[in-house]
């Protein structure tokens, strides 16, 4: 359970030797804070967070003796606004579901506030109550009401916020239905763009999440390099040459996205009833490995052609006989080559992989000299390595059909 500290600065009485005036009495929220003084008095307070939000509810430093009454502030959940909006105050259930027609206010005023500002955020669903609370916006439940718990989420905003509508603070809940456990709080207005990143446990792994907070450049082509996927939510905020950028100020998303249209309810906020249980179960990310794919040397059993002929070869890879983008496909560059030679190779690449995945790297070779045209000179591809800590795994494969034949030296490690 998290600790909140409550800081009372003393002001001090005359006589006091036991204080200076300044001074801070730190009470821990929860436990017994009476002193045993009757002559005790302070002014100001400071709450502390320690990893929940907690509020002070009434402090009284006069009197017999010092007490401290707390509450723990309502707990709040951001989330992308539906396509259809409740009213303000409705109840939802756990996996945040509205109760149609219903409200937790008998009656309750609303306010607004103008904030016309642009924003930016980049969050990773770490919890249950993050992914439910979002799945309706990201269209990711399935017929049947399901979510597939297999898959990882992180998501980019850029956001135009023109006003937030909500319940009024001093609003009293009432009549709650039965397996209710939040309201809708709050409806941001605006503009939005969001792109959803998603991906397999086996391939959106720790190492992945821990980048994604701070790269650049197109958002599709991270997800793209990483063998995941990429969806965007438009809400009014389009991209102003096509292309989805990961900006990181205000000026950034100005100058890369433009508004289009009304402004439109692009996130709410829910808030937690009091005594009730939400459902916070935590996202586990696999460990993140790194397999690592070297081509040494390539021997050139037959060339192709009666004397030397130019050959190039490129690399592909596959995890779990999935094909993977590569930072780095040429293996050798176009070159002449003769029958019964050795070549020296320096190809290497660098995977991130999770525990159990398999890796397999091959090659494609082409081959064209004075009087043919371009063309193959055959495939291959090394066993298959899995992905342990500590493996180490080395080679040769042939690759080759009846126009070329070829010989490739390998090695694969991870870690």
């Amino acid at each position: 359970m998290a600790v909140c500290e409550l800081r009372l600065v003393w002001r001090g009485i005359p006589g006091d030797k036991a204080r200076a005036s300044g001074d801070e009495v730190k009470l821990v929220l929860g436990e017994s804070c009476a002193t045993g003084r009757s002559d005790l008095c302070c002014t100001g307070m400071l709450v502390r967070f320690g990893g929940v939000a907690c509020a002070v509810a009434l402090v009284s430093c006069s009197g017999a003796q010092t007490r401290s009454v707390t509450s723990a502030a309502p707990v709040s959940v951001w989330a992308s606004a539906p396509a259809a909006v409740p009213l303000l105050g409705t109840p939802f259930d756990q996996h945040f579901r509205p109760f149609p027609n219903a409200s937790v206010f008998s009656s309750a005023g609303t306010r607004t506030t103008v904030i016309n500002e642009f924003r930016h955020e980049r969050t990773v669903i770490d919890s249950s109550e993050g992914l439910h609370a979002n799945a309706s916006a990201w269209g990711i439940v399935s017929v049947n009401g399901g979510i597939d718990y297999t898959q990882r989420y992180a998501t980019f905003r850029a956001y135009h916020l023109s006003r937030v509508d909500e319940i009024d603070g001093a609003a009293e809940i009432g009549a709650v239905p039965n397996g209710a456990v939040y309201y809708l709080w709050r409806v941001y207005l605006g503009h939005a763009y969001e792109e959803v990143v998603s991906g397999d446990a086996n391939r959106f792994t720790s190492g992945v999440r821990a980048v994604f907070p701070s790269i650049t450049g197109e958002i599709s082509g991270f997800a793209k390099s990483q063998n995941l996927q990429s969806r965007f939510f438009g809400r009014g905020l389009v991209p102003t040459n096509g292309r989805a950028l990961f900006a990181n100020t205000s000026a950034e998303i100005q100058s890369s996205y433009t508004t289009d249209g009304p402004e439109v309810p692009i996130f709410v906020e829910y808030r937690q009833l009091p005594n009730t249980q939400a459902d916070r179960t935590v996202v586990t990310w696999l460990q993140t490995l790194r397999a690592r794919v070297r081509f040494t040397r390539v021997q050139i059993d037959k060339d192709g052609s009666w004397g030397t002929t130019v050959w190039s070869i490129s690399a592909q890879c596959t995890v779990n006989g999935q094909s993977v983008p590569l930072q780095n496909s040429v293996v050798k560059q176009e070159e002449r080559v003769s029958d019964g030679e050795s070549y020296p190779l320096s190809w290497e690449e660098e995977l991130l992989v999770a525990q159990g995945d398999e890796v397999r790297c091959g090659t494609s070779a082409l081959l064209y000299d004075a009087v043919t045209d371009r063309q193959s000179a055959g495939e291959g591809a090394m066993e298959s390595v899995p992905a342990m800590q500590g493996v180490h795994r080395s080679g040769t494969f042939t690759a080759g059909n009846a126009k070329g034949a070829y010989r490739v030296t390998w090695a694969a490690d991870v870690r």
